[in-house]
């Protein structure tokens, strides 16, 4: 008796799986695969400065009780996570070269405080057009007498 064969091996099925896959690697790579070591270091840059910036900016800063000409550290609290709108007001009437001069950052950013409700309630800096990379830092801080998010955007164009 001879036995037949049961399977066989198809030419086009195994070059179109080959074909699918190599289109799947060349697409991750495309979109994936992009972040050169220089921009991966200003990334990093990027998420440093907004760590930095919201940190300040929960801060009492110095000196403690701050006035637009004797700033040195922007803080907008008392050092308790409870926002002083004394303090808030000052910066507001700063302009944007000075804020970003006192918080020692090249990249540009807009921060904001947003109520329970998801309202904006106050917010300083400037908004983005078209960020080649952009990181948000979020914190909790007490508004009067309810919790707000205190939100810094922080990009570089």
């Amino acid at each position: 008796m001879v036995k037949g064969k049961k399977s066989q091996a198809w030419y086009l099925d195994f070059m179109v799986g080959l074909l699918i896959f190599v289109m799947v690697i060349i697409i991750y790579y495309q979109y994936y695969g992009g972040l050169t070591d220089e921009s991966e270091a200003e990334l990093q840059e990027l998420i440093i400065d907004s760590k930095s910036i919201s940190s300040s900016f929960i801060s009492a800063g110095y000196p403690r009780d701050w006035t637009n000409d004797t700033v040195e550290i922007l803080g907008l609290t008392e050092g308790n996570y409870r926002i002083n709108t004394t303090k808030l007001e000052r910066m507001k009437n700063m302009t944007y070269k000075q804020t970003k001069d006192l918080l020692k950052t090249r990249f540009d950013f807009y921060f904001y405080l947003q109520d329970e409700n998801g309202n904006v309630t106050d917010y300083a800096g400037t908004n983005s057009t078209d960020p080649s990379f952009l990181v948000q830092s979020t914190r909790f801080v007490i508004c009067g007498s309810s919790v707000c998010k205190m939100v810094v955007h922080l990009w570089k164009e």
